[in-house]
């Protein structure tokens, strides 16, 4: 039998400086205050419940991966693609895809402080006219 699959429930970023993914998760993009907080760990709360966490590991760990290469992506959804993509890159974050339509969303991605590929996607009212 397979098992009833409900949602994502935490996805875990692991990072060799944990304080510095901490600033940018929380000032830069916008997560707010930890649920939990550990030397080794930090976990937000976001909405929908699901969970985003921070896991310290080490260089040496990270070693070969390479996130370019899509050894993480993950998506955000956003209410305002172009006001989130205009205040992010204010605060000094690279796209590295600026905002762009598709068929019923719009998407921009850009990089964390260790590379890793973050998108951020708006789904648009498919009765709107723009």
């Amino acid at each position: 039998m397979v098992p009833v699959l409900r949602k994502i429930n935490v996805v875990f970023l692991y990072v060799a400086d944990l304080e510095r993914a901490q600033r940018f998760y929380e000032s830069i993009v916008g997560f707010g205050r930890p649920i939990i907080q550990t030397d080794e760990w930090i976990e937000y709360a976001l909405a929908g419940g699901t969970h985003f966490a921070l896991h310290r590991t080490t260089f040496e760990a990270l070693e070969g991966g390479n996130p370019a290469r899509n050894t993480l992506h993950f998506s955000i959804e956003v209410d305002d693609l172009r006001a989130a993509f205009k205040e992010l890159t204010a605060q000094g974050v690279e796209f590295i895809r600026p905002p762009e339509r598709g068929h019923g969303f719009e998407l921009a991605e850009f990089l964390d402080p260790e590379g890793n590929q973050v998108r951020l996607i708006q789904y648009l009212d498919p009765t709107s006219a723009d």
